[in-house]
């Protein structure tokens, strides 16, 4: 069978509609029709419950998009190989970044990438860590650029870059007595407890957030129940609402930016996430791939300041 159709097959089942399918594909819809008639009618097989205008997986779907994906991904390390045995530099890969820091990295890095990868593509998708994971586990994406909250029980084969610790950040008409100045805690911020701002409204992550299961395990181990703000995914602009007098944030050390409106403190307990990098089953580096993440890691420690691990 022509690979484009194990695609098809793939889509469809994806999008549970034939029409959404033949949009992203671009073919017609009667196209894809008379597609799964014909492979239901040679299989003997529904591959297809429809209910209204959803499609739903039988088991004997089910195991034919398996058997698709799995072709598929076989197709493509195949070629991976193969353009890494010849060190070929054209081909494309998916990755996925995440919103906070994804872009920024990817403005720093790429512009070095295409240099000695000229002909070689990076398909890339923005969202947030938990999101990319399952991208990842369909083999949507090749590999994608994360912050977890520990990486144990994580049913994807993955590799950590470098850990970074979190600090908290109060607007600086919060913080009365508290200690200033670079005393205590790591280099530049001195120590506060969560218990010191308790009575603060708080500026936190999205819930279903790497991050937000960190900031709610603060809480937690402090026995503190937050007054929230707002819930906002991006560091900078929850920032320049701390620098408003707003509320206090958690955020991670790199987004620390200087200002004179907003002070920052370590907690007493480090609290920390790791980034790492996601690859879907079978995954198998090429030259330029393993040349992608040799940027990563450099981005983060040189860029971001990172502590690497050992």
């Amino acid at each position: 069978m022509d690979m484009k159709y194990f695609l098809y097959f793939l889509e469809i089942a994806r999008a549970k509609n034939l029409s959404r399918a033949a949009e992203r594909l671009y073919v017609s819809q009667s196209a894809l029709s008379q597609f799964l008639a014909r492979e239901e009618a040679e299989l003997g097989v529904k591959l297809f419950l429809r209910r209204h205008n959803t499609l739903l997986l039988t088991p004997a779907g089910q195991r034919y998009f398996e058997a698709c994906q799995d072709i598929l991904d076989r197709k493509n390390c195949l070629y991976q190989e193969l353009a890494s045995l010849e060190t070929c530099k054209v081909g494309s890969m998916a990755v996925g970044i995440t919103p906070q820091w994804g872009c920024e990295m990817f403005s720093c890095i790429y512009p070095i990438f295409q240099r000695d990868y000229p002909n070689y593509t990076l398909k890339l998708f923005e969202d947030t860590t938990f999101p990319l994971m399952a991208m990842v586990r369909q083999k949507e994406l090749d590999l994608a650029i994360l912050a977890f909250n520990r990486m144990d029980g994580i049913p994807l084969r993955c590799e950590a870059i470098c850990e970074e610790r979190f600090v908290l950040a109060a607007p600086a008409a919060f913080c009365g007595r508290l200690p200033g100045g670079a005393e205590g805690g790591g280099p530049g911020f001195p120590v506060a407890g969560l218990g010191q701002f308790s009575s603060r409204r708080f500026i936190l992550s999205r819930r279903g957030t790497a991050i937000r299961e960190i900031q709610d395990e603060m809480f937690a181990a402090n026995g503190i129940e937050p007054s929230i703000l707002c819930e906002i995914n991006n560091f900078d602009a929850a920032l320049r609402l701390v620098a408003e007098g707003l509320g206090v944030s958690i955020v991670p050390l790199s987004c620390a930016r200087p200002s004179p409106q907003v002070r920052y403190f370590f907690p007493p307990r480090p609290w920390s996430w790791k980034i790492g990098v996601a690859y879907r089953g079978h995954f198998v580096h090429s030259a330029a791939s393993a040349y992608l993440l040799e940027l990563v890691k450099l981005y983060f420690h040189e860029q971001r300041g990172a502590s690497p691990l050992p």
